[in-house]
């Protein structure tokens, strides 16, 4: 089953460490089988409270979504993240309907 990680940025408090966040995390995404299906597009809240941006990234198993995000590349990039803003993160596993 497919599965799909969801970055949900609620609030950037230092834009720099994002900057860094950025150029380091997107490579740790190389060779791995993860499909970006949306990167901060367009956005409109339909209920809740407003946000600043989300990403999806999908994978084939909830097992290679957390390999991925578990490994020490992605952990490395992911402190600059948890510097610079409040982020809300899950897996989401897929199903066929």
């Amino acid at each position: 089953m497919p599965a799909f990680v969801v970055f949900i940025r609620e609030k950037t408090s230092n834009e720099a460490e994002m900057e860094i966040y950025g150029k380091l995390a997107l490579p740790t995404l190389a060779g791995r089988p993860a499909k970006p299906l949306a990167f901060y597009g367009t956005l409109e809240v339909l209920e809740g409270p407003e946000f600043e941006g989300a990403v999806i990234l999908e994978f084939p198993s909830v097992g290679e979504a957390k390999t991925w995000y578990e490994s020490s590349e992605y952990q490395a990039a992911a402190e600059h993240r948890k510097a610079a803003s409040s982020f809300r993160v899950f897996i989401l596993e897929g199903k066929n309907v």
